[in-house]
């Protein structure tokens, strides 16, 4: 899940500037469908868990979040889970400028900007079907782990639902740590809004469909944005 973590940062002179491959080249094109092919796998896994729960346990699909009832809504929903992802971040942008500038984090802010600026640069650039191919597998690879399995089973294991985002986003943070610390802590900000709408509509649909088009967003326009911005900061 790319997240946006543009922050002022001071720079410095002879710092080596990360770069990309051009769209159609042999490189590009074997990172891809590696990555496809990981997080097809990945998917393939989380669903035959899925599939595996339900089968052998008596579980009802709605459990999980899995429901015909009301599409429109579902969607409706996710459209506006978009929307309060992006409040969230953009909270979060407005913490992160307002304490650089009062320097309290300039050089940390720095470090973080520039580790991602190399994480960005090992993502191969993609033509928008291709950005969607893989968000798609994304979003709903990390929203049946997350959503659909882990967070119905912590509420279970703890007796509260609080407690069940607080553990959960918290994972899911962590496991973005190789986009830096501020990325990981949007990360974990993010998986709690999409928990919470998870438990408000009980749809898996409404969350996978807003980490989509989140994801499809950040990496088809804001990721290349944030990159040319680090690009400059560090010549």
């Amino acid at each position: 899940m790319p997240t946006a973590s543009g922050s002022a940062a001071s720079t410095q002179p002879g710092r080596d500037k990360a770069s990309r491959p051009p769209l159609d080249s042999e490189e590009t094109a074997s990172r891809y469908s590696l990555i496809v092919l990981d997080k097809s796998v990945h998917l393939l896994l989380a669903g035959g868990l899925l599939a595996i729960l339900l089968r052998r346990r008596d579980l009802l699909p709605a459990g999980f979040g899995i429901t015909g009832r009301n599409l429109a809504g579902q969607v409706g929903w996710g459209m506006a889970a978009v929307l309060l992802v992006y409040y969230y971040l953009y909270l979060t942008m407005v913490v992160i400028i307002s304490i650089t500038m009062l320097g309290g984090i300039d050089a940390a802010a720095e470090e973080d900007l520039r580790h991602r600026v190399e994480w960005l640069a090992a993502i191969p650039p993609m033509s928008p079907v291709q950005a969607a191919l893989l968000m798609g597998l994304v979003a709903a690879h990390e929203e049946v782990v997350f959503r659909g399995l882990l967070l119905p089973y912590l509420r279970r294991l703890t007796g509260s639902w609080v407690a069940a985002v607080a553990i959960s986003c918290g994972v899911f943070g962590v496991l973005h740590i190789d986009q830096g610390v501020i990325g990981a802590a949007q990360a974990a900000g993010i998986g709690m809004v999409l928990a919470i709408v998870f438990i408000r509509t009980r749809s898996l649909l409404t969350v996978t469909l807003a980490h989509f088009v989140f994801n499809f967003v950040q990496l088809q326009y804001v990721a290349p944005a944030l990159f040319k911005f680090a690009e400059k900061a560090f010549e």
